[in-house]
C-alpha cells in the first residue's frame, strides 16, 4: 500500500500574463524548461522531470486586479471530507471540489486567516521524495496575521506537526517549521505590514542563490530580499517581470541533479483546461527534508568523491516579500499524474 498523500505539498501552478515571457524568465532563474499539456497548460520540466505548472491569467481574474501569481496544491486522502472538516474550523470554499478524469478531484480554499490553498487527491499513487534537487520545490512559507490559528488549523486537516522554531524579532515572532512525515517542508510565521494579504510562498531549489539573483535582475525581475545566508543555505526572493512572487533556495552543498533515466514512460496527458478555470496535475513534487530553525534547510545528498562541509548555522535575516492584492493561490501535482489548471475566485 502506497504512503498516503495527506499533508504533502504536491504541486505549485503559476497564473501569468505572459507566459513566453514567464518561460523565458523562470528559464533563466530556475532551469527551467516547459511543455505542453492540453490547449492553454504548460509543464515546468527539468530534464524529463514534471516540476510543475503554468497557465495564462483569465480575462476575468485580469479585471478583478487579481496579480500574476503562484498557487499551491496540498494533498489529501479525502477532499469532500476534508472540506467539511475546514468549514467547521473556519475555512472557506472558494472553489467546489471537482473531478478532471485520470487526474484527482480538487477544490481551492481560503483558510481562516485569508491563505488561499488546493485540496488535491490525485489518482495516481506517490509522495515526494527528499531533499528536492535542483529545478524542484524545496520550501513552502506561510505568511499570516496569527501563525499559531493557522498551524491549528492546518495541523488538524492534514496531521502537521512542530518541528524546530527561530525568533525572529519583535515585529514578527516565531518562525515555526513544518514537519510532514519527518521531513520538514516549510514554515509559517506572521507577515510584516508590507505583505498586504496572507498567502502561501513555494520556493525552487537552484545550485546557486547568487547566480539565481544575478540571474533575475538580468532577465527584468525584481529581487525583493536576498541573497542571504540561512541555515543550509541561501535564498533569494524576488518578483518576476509579469508580478508574481516567488523564491529559490541554494543549499551550502549543492544537491546533485538527479541522472537520467534509461526508460521513462510517457507524461500523462493534462486535462485541456478552459480559460484556467481546472487546474491541472502531475505527480508529486519532490520536496525537501530541512532540520534547523530558520527559512528552508534541507539534507544535502552527498558529492561523489568529495567531503560534504558542515552545513553553517546562522541567524535567519527577516522576510520581505511583497504580494500584489490578494494573490490567489494554487495547484498540486504529482510527479508523473496529471496536471489540473483552473480558475480562482476570490472573495473580494
Amino acid at each position: 500500500m502506497s504512503p498516503s498523500v495527506r499533508g504533502h505539498f504536491l504541486w505549485h501552478e503559476l497564473l501569468t500574463t505572459d507566459p513566453d515571457g514567464a518561460r523565458r524568465f523562470y528559464g533563466g532563474v530556475v532551469g527551467w524548461s516547459t511543455t505542453p499539456w492540453g490547449d492553454s497548460y504548460s509543464v515546468w520540466m527539468t530534464g524529463q522531470t514534471p516540476r510543475g505548472g503554468m497557465i495564462a491569467m483569465p480575462a476575468d481574474l485580469k479585471a478583478k486586479g487579481i496579480p500574476p501569481h503562484w498557487g499551491t496544491y496540498i494533498g489529501t486522502d479525502d477532499v469532500d471530507a476534508t472540506i467539511s472538516q475546514a468549514t467547521g474550523l473556519g475555512a472557506r470554499v472558494e472553489m467546489a471540489p471537482m473531478d478532471l478524469p485520470e487526474v484527482g478531484r480538487m477544490a481551492l480554499l481560503q483558510d481562516p486567516q485569508g491563505a488561499l490553498f488546493y485540496l488535491f487527491k490525485p489518482t495516481q499513487e506517490g509522495t515526494p521524495s527528499f531533499p528536492a534537487t535542483p529545478g524542484g520545490f524545496a520550501w513552502n512559507e506561510l505568511a499570516t496575521t496569527n501563525w499559531p490559528a493557522a498551524f491549528d488549523f492546518y495541523s488538524a486537516l492534514f496531521g502537521w506537526k512542530k518541528g524546530q522554531a527561530m525568533d525572529l524579532g519583535p515585529a514578527m515572532g516565531l518562525y515555526q517549521m513544518i514537519e510532514v512525515g519527518g521531513h520538514m517542508v516549510g514554515a509559517m510565521y506572521n507577515k510584516p505590514p508590507e505583505i498586504p494579504v496572507p498567502n502561501w510562498l513555494p520556493y525552487a531549489e537552484v545550485a546557486s542563490a547568487a547566480g539565481a539573483a544575478a540571474a533575475v535582475t538580468a532577465a527584468g525581475g525584481t529581487v525583493i530580499a536576498g541573497p542571504m545566508e540561512v541555515p543550509g543555505g541561501a535564498i533569494v526572493q524576488f518578483m518576476d517581470p509579469q508580478g508574481a512572487v516567488f523564491a529559490v533556495h541554494a543549499s551550502a552543498v549543492p544537491v546533485a541533479a538527479p541522472p537520467k533515466p534509461a526508460a521513462r514512460k510517457a507524461a500523462p496527458k493534462p486535462a485541456a483546461p478552459k480559460a484556467a478555470s481546472k487546474p491541472a496535475t502531475t505527480k508529486a513534487v519532490k520536496k525537501p527534508a530541512k532540520k534547523a530553525p530558520a527559512k528552508p534547510r534541507r539534507k544535502a545528498a552527498k558529492k561523489p568523491a568529495k567531503k560534504a562541509p558542515a552545513k553553517p548555522r546562522r541567524k535567519v535575516a527577516k522576510k520581505s516579500v511583497k504580494v500584489g492584492k490578494k494573490a490567489a493561490t494554487r495547484s498540486p501535482k504529482k510527479t508523473a499524474a496529471k496536471t489540473p489548471a483552473r480558475r480562482v475566485k476570490r472573495r473580494r
